[in-house]
């Protein structure tokens, strides 16, 4: 009985003196304890208050309105930096290529923008104030210590070559974590991407490259690549308008490849039908879906030298006033799936003519209609071609994982990217530049950069190191992309 009693004793007393540990004793500890509820409370009012939190004079002007007395840093993980500073190890040539193929672009809301500026091959050099560098075919065995310290500042290098054997020297194993095997024998296959298991650790790259747009325009000015077929087409209020009693069609003067999707958000107004062109030829060749008011349909369709066929249809009931979002995906039997709003509406139909360089449009019947926001985007499952020349490279210690682009039959790599290469930081890529700058070569390049720049963008940079608080925000971007982002305030007193 009394060894109970001394046990209950004994942890209540250990109980009592946890608790008596845990309050804080100092005023410091006191300070931390008022600025973690700060902080997440900060966090908390401006996000109710839609802030964008990649942008950087709003979130800090946003702070400043909640408090004045702290100094701050907030960051942003797991986020494509939205200005993104590139060198290219090249000639006059090839920045201009390059140039041409990291062109801005918007996703979730949020403009990315590549900063390009050149490095002239006699002078290579890897300065830290860039997120990323670019190099062409130009041997880097000479800048091994540059590589390693450019690498341990958490920066990024993406290699656009052709590679032989005699150029599989220690910066390429070291840092791009390559090796040469000759059994390997690359022929003119098809390439494609090796896994999309959201689970692999470079899953961002397959995201990246099918979510990171071919083309997109969001009507600020009416290019004049928009050329009109019929009817009458006008810029109003930064969307593109359409207006004709018969039947009105416009369409972009960019050709594009096979197979992609097309998302735009579009409003009647007075029009009876509306369409969108997906794989146009010409005036007579052309298919696309028709989202027809009058009659509450919505049709894939095919105009073969004039004459049209409808390949699947369904319901839907529209009306005047929304705006509605509409995605048309290419499937692999070569049909149209469409999405109206997110939702599912026609998951398949009787395959149309992929017309390989073809046209994306708009028609409109019977009256006005507007359209806004529209990108196109690879299809799933894109092969590639002419990647490969002679090249038998391989990821060293067979790490297969590390491999994102893959001859088919051949098993030979055309693309292989290594990360956490010098003290858990930097991220090195190697693409095969056998076809050159073309429209896939392109976005694989964006994504590349993208990806090699880092996902850790600094919002706000604080001028002092080490703030003693840090609060998170966690939040979900998806109206392109999906994408969970780590919202990261670091906080502190002035005084």
């Amino acid at each position: 009985m009394y060894t109970v009693e001394i046990l209950v004793v004994a942890m209540t007393t250990l109980m009592v003196m946890i608790q008596l540990y845990q309050i804080p004793k100092q005023q410091g500890e006191w300070r931390n304890t008022e600025l973690y509820a700060k902080s997440n409370e900060m966090l908390s009012v401006l996000d109710k208050k839609g802030v964008d939190w990649l942008n950087s004079s709003q979130v800090e002007g946003s702070v400043r309105e909640i408090s004045s007395n702290t100094v701050f840093g907030l960051k942003a993980k797991n986020a494509i930096k939205p200005d993104i500073n590139v060198s290219c190890i090249c000639n006059d040539t090839e920045f201009g290529q390059l140039k041409g193929a990291l062109t801005p672009f918007e996703i979730n809301g949020h403009e990315v923008k590549f900063n390009l500026t050149r490095i002239p091959p006699s002078l290579i050099s890897f300065p830290h104030d860039q997120d990323a560098i670019v190099v062409f075919d130009y041997k880097l065995t000479n800048n091994y210590t540059q590589i390693r310290q450019f690498l341990g500042a958490d920066r990024g290098i993406v290699e656009f070559r052709h590679l032989d054997q005699s150029e599989i020297d220690t910066v390429q194993r070291d840092f791009f974590g390559l090796d040469w095997n000759s059994t390997l024998n690359p022929n003119t296959n098809s390439v494609a991407f090796l896994s999309d298991d959201s689970s692999e650790t470079y899953y961002n790259l397959y995201k990246y490259f099918y979510s990171i747009p071919v083309f997109q325009d969001n009507f600020s000015s009416v290019s004049a690549d928009w050329l009109v077929q019929s009817g009458v087409w006008s810029s109003s209020a930064g969307t593109y308008q359409g207006n004709s009693a018969a039947e009105g069609v416009s369409y972009y003067n960019m050709q594009l490849q096979q197979k992609y999707s097309v998302r735009t958000v579009f409003k009647f107004d007075t029009a009876q039908a509306i369409k969108i062109i997906v794989y146009r030829l010409d005036s007579d060749d052309y298919s696309g879906v028709k989202l027809d008011r009058s009659s509450n349909t919505v049709t894939v369709f095919e105009n073969v030298s004039g004459i049209s066929s409808t390949k699947n249809s369904n319901s839907y009931t529209f009306s005047t006033t929304p705006w509605y979002d509409v995605k048309i995906n290419t499937l692999e039997n070569g049909g149209l799936g469409v999405y109206i709003n997110n939702s599912l509406v026609i998951s398949g139909s009787q395959p149309v003519t992929l017309r390989q360089n073809s046209y994306i449009g708009f028609g409109v019947e019977g009256g006005q209609a507007k359209f806004d926001s529209v990108r196109v985007t690879f299809s799933d499952n894109h092969i590639f071609s002419n990647l490969l020349q002679n090249e038998k490279v391989q990821p060293g210690a067979m790490q297969n994982s590390r491999t994102i682009l893959l001859q088919e039959g051949t098993g030979v790599p055309a693309c292989i990217v290594n990360s956490r290469i010098v003290d858990d930081k930097g991220r090195a890529a190697w693409l095969a530049s056998g076809s050159g700058f073309t429209q896939e070569i392109n976005s694989t390049l964006r994504a590349l950069v993208a990806w090699a720049a880092g996902s850790e963008y600094e919002v706000i940079r604080s001028n002092l190191e080490n703030l003693p608080v840090k609060a998170s925000l966690y939040k979900v971007y998806d109206q392109d992309m999906f994408q969970p982002v780590e919202i990261e305030l670091a906080i502190g007193y002035l005084y």
